[in-house]
């Protein structure tokens, strides 16, 4: 069908039961002046190529949403940036950072920490993401453009990372505090509690709690598990 088409007749197609292939050059989808244009068998297994950019307007139209496979022939890329050291993604069920996908098809994409981390933070295409701890899904009817998912991992719930045990660093607990031992002055502390959660970052060498339980210090990328 020609760009210039604006309008369709009555029953135009009523009888082509067995069309395959329906080409518009349209940008906006002719208008049908009634619900008998095509045959509704073809619905289901002819494919509609549209314009560039026009796929969502020919899905919303009267007649023309009836088909079920609505393409511009456009490919995009869906790509997940993230530590694989830290967790793992997949698309559609396969375990890759990108996959390329017709405009029109539908995609699950699925990220979830390793052992002893949790998400931190999801974007999609630069905007913050709605996400669990334990797991990001989204799920696109029909993809229309590129996307990009980036994810950061933290320590997360199931515990901290592997406990290393230097021999010239000393960390222990006493009356609600944690003492730091054999470290110079000006390297960081951070204590973090057993959900993961960072609680303390400084220099002190004497860090009050206030509380009893089970931290997690690390300090010259040492890694300390104390009990207060």
């Amino acid at each position: 069908m020609p760009a210039t088409i604006t309008k369709i007749g009555f029953s135009a197609f009523e009888k082509c039961e067995t069309l395959s292939e329906i080409i518009s050059h349209a940008v906006t989808p002719p208008v049908c002046t009634n619900d008998n244009i095509f045959d509704s068998k073809i619905y289901k297994t002819a494919s509609l190529f549209v314009p560039a950019g026009s796929r969502k307007a020919y899905t919303e139209a009267n007649v023309w949403k009836n088909f079920s496979n609505t393409t511009t022939g456009e490919r995009f890329t869906i790509s997940v940036e993230y530590d694989n050291s830290r967790g793992n993604a997949t698309i559609n069920g396969h375990k890759t950072d990108r996959s390329e996908f017709e405009e029109g098809e539908a995609a699950e994409i699925i990220i979830r920490p390793a052992d002893n981390f949790r998400i931190a933070e999801v974007t999609v295409n630069g905007s913050r993401a709605d996400f669990k701890p334990e797991e990001f899904k989204a799920s696109i009817a029909a993809v229309a453009e590129n996307i990009n998912i980036t994810a950061t991992f933290e320590l997360g719930i199931s515990g901290i990372a592997p406990v290393l045990t230097p021999s010239n660093i000393k960390v222990y607990g006493k009356d609600s505090a944690i003492y730091i031992e054999g470290a110079d002055d000006n390297e960081t502390v951070e204590i973090y509690s057993s959900y993961g959660i960072c609680i303390y970052r400084g220099t002190e060498r004497k860090i009050d709690l206030g509380a009893g339980g089970i931290y997690i210090v690390r300090i010259l990328d040492k890694t300390f598990k104390v009990a207060v």
